[in-house]
Parts: C-alpha cells; sequence; structure tokens
C-alpha cells in the first residue's frame, strides 16, 4: 500500500487552479471535436452500406475510446473541484467513473497497438514467410483484436474494484461501500463520516504493477517495434526512389515518416504521463498532477490530429468543415492521393 496523502496538505494556488482549469477545458472541447469527427465520418459510411476498412474500423474504436478516457478524467476533474465531498455522497458515480477511466485508458492504449501493427503490415514489405502470412491475414483478425481488449478493459475494470483499500485514521481497512482511488483523480477522498476528514485511498501494489505492464508498457513496445520498421522502410524507399519520384510523391513518404513518427512521440508521451499517475509519483491536488492531466488531454488532441491529417478521407472532411468558418483558405493538392499519403 502506497501512503496515504491527507488532501488538505496538498494545495495549488488559485490563480494557477484557474489556469489548469481554463486549459484543460479548453483542450478537451478540441479533444471532442476532433475525435467527434473521426467517430461521425465513419459513422456516416457504415450507415450508408459503404462497410469500413480495416484501418477505418480501428480508427473509430481508439477515436470513441479516447473520447471516453478524456471524459472520465475532465468528469472526475471537475466533479472534485466543484464539491469536494461530491464522491462521499454520490459514491456510485464515483466507481462508474474510475470504471469507465481504467477501461478506457487500457482499450485505448491496446487499439493505439493494433493500429500501429497494421500500418506496420500495410507498409513494409515482407520477405519472412510467417510475416507474409500474417500481412495477409492481418486485416480479418481486426474484429478479434478489437473485441479481445475491449473484454481484457472490462476485465481490468471490474478487477479494479477488488484491488483497492482505504486507511481511515491510520487503520488499513478493506471499503465497503465508499470505495475510491489515487488515480486518475486529482481530489480523490471519501468520508466514513461526517466527523472525518477526506483521505486519499490506493491501489494494491500488485494491480498497480498489473495496469502499468498491460496497459502501458506492453503496449508501448508494440507500438516502437510496429513504428521502427515502418520509419526504416519509408526512409530507404525514399532514398533510393528520390530521383525517380515526382516531388509530390516524395513530398507523401516524407509525410507518412512524420505522421509515424510524429503518432509514436505522442504515445510515448502519453504513456509517460499516464504511468506517472499510475505510479503516484505525484500527489493529488499539486500542480505536477494538474500538468500531467494537461498533457495527458493535448497529446490526445495531437495524436486526433495527426489521424486526421495522415488520413485521406478524413481530412478532407475536416477541410469541409473548417472551409464554412470565416478566414479559411484551403490549400489543398487538387485531389492529389497516393497510397503512402494514408498512413
Amino acid at each position: 500500500m502506497g501512503s496515504v496523502i491527507p488532501i488538505e496538505k496538498a494545495f495549488v494556488p488559485s490563480s494557477l487552479l484557474a489556469f489548469y482549469l481554463a486549459t484543460a477545458g479548453t483542450v478537451y472541447l478540441s479533444v471532442i471535436m476532433t475525435h467527434g469527427l473521426i467517430i461521425v465520418v465513419n459513422l456516416s459510411d457504415w450507415s450508408k452500406g459503404n462497410g469500413l476498412m480495416p484501418n477505418d474500423e480501428i480508427l473509430a474504436s481508439l477515436a470513441l475510446s479516447n473520447l471516453c478516457f478524456s471524459s472520465s478524467s475532465i468528469a472526475d476533474y471537475f466533479c472534485s473541484l466543484i464539491w469536494e465531498d461530491f464522491y462521499s455522497v454520490f459514491n456510485k458515480v464515483q466507481r462508474v467513473i474510475f470504471t469507465l477511466d481504467i477501461a478506457t485508458s487500457f482499450s485505448s492504449f491496446w487499439f493505439t497497438a493494433w493500429l500501429s501493427v497494421f500500418y506496420c503490415m500495410k507498409i513494409v514489405n515482407f520477405k519472412q514467410a510467417f510475416l507474409l502470412k500474417m500481412k495477409l491475414k492481418f486485416s480479418g483478425l481486426i474484429h478479434w483484436l478489437l473485441l479481445g481488449s475491449t473484454v481484457v478493459s472490462l476485465g481490468a475494470a471490474l478487477l479494479f474494484q477488488w484491488a483497492v483499500r482505504i486507511t481511515a485514521h491510520g487503520k488499513e481497512a478493506k471499503e465497503t461501500s465508499n470505495q475510491t482511488a489515487g488515480l486518475p483523480s486529482t481530489f480523490n477522498g471519501t468520508c466514513n463520516n461526517v466527523n472525518e476528514k477526506p483521505i486519499l485511498l490506493h491501489m494494491s501494489p500488485f494491480y498497480r504493477l498489473l495496469i502499468i505492464l498491460l496497459g502501458c508498457s506492453v503496449p508501448l513496445m508494440v507500438v516502437v517495434s510496429s513504428s521502427v520498421p515502418v520509419l526504416y522502410s519509408l526512409v530507404r524507399h525514399t532514398q533510393k526512389a528520390e530521383e525517380s519520384l515526382s516531388p509530390f510523391q516524395l513530398e507523401a513518404h516524407l509525410s507518412a515518416a512524420k505522421a509515424v513518427l510524429s503518432l509514436l512521440l505522442c504515445y510515448a508521451v502519453l504513456v509517460t504521463s499516464q504511468t506517472l499517475i499510475r505510479m503516484e509519483i505525484f500527489r493529488n491536488w499539486t500542480y505536477q498532477y494538474f500538468l500531467c492531466l494537461s498533457i495527458q488531454l493535448a497529446t490526445l488532441l495531437a495524436q486526433s490530429t495527426v489521424l486526421i491529417r495522415s488520413n485521406p478521407k478524413l481530412k478532407q472532411a475536416a477541410a469541409q468543415l473548417l472551409s464554412g468558418l470565416p478566414g479559411y483558405h484551403r490549400k489543398g493538392n487538387n485531389g492529389r492521393r497516393t497510397d503512402s499519403q494514408e498512413v
């Protein structure tokens, strides 16, 4: 068990708190718009009977998961801030928010991992028989991978209910009715009665390690091992065919490499911030914790922006949406498209 930190000892100046609130709120609205665009565009195609390509299925699942992930964090953030005893009174709401956070963050990381593997299978030319076979069959496995990731994520969230202990007045005891945890909230506390002060609760070390390994570290290794071959293949192909490629084709290959690298960096930052939260490196209700939350939301926004810019269909939909805004002038490529544009 981690040490319990009384809430009143972790303080953030009101001016700094207001800054984090404004920043988190603004970024969250942008996250809603970008991820909402990805979901709406793909659902629109599906409703028209066009069906979804494997990468579109992953993108839609990832966008929905990220949207729920950011929503659970913001809900926890504001509920705790507006009324510090909110969770003490409405403990069922607390359980829903924390369960949603565990499930969506877990699934978000794994969906990103499968997206990286899909790009690797699509772009890299393999010579090994096993990898060639996987390249041909991977698209057909997308449904099962997404379903499996969702089931495992829900299982991890349910396990959360048995992996938390509370400490009241220095005595450790199992929580039965007002369960909470030291993550991902910026202000987590509960009161066993009106005379007790709010305290912070922590996950068991084993569950914390399990979440960090299976929910953060393993997906990160999958993303890195998939992204590096893609970057190597794109750069090598660009160098070999630099003289034969047209300027537009060369730009498309370089843009694809930049997109993959950007996604890798975004994922690394997101995993780092999430790991710091899971490990409870920073005390709740401190500026370091608020900074981790702000970085996490900003990274989700950056990730969705890269996904939109690297996907022709989403990029066109975003351009059409922006064209209705005053002062926007589209810089298009006259409708030209190559396969390497869609990372």
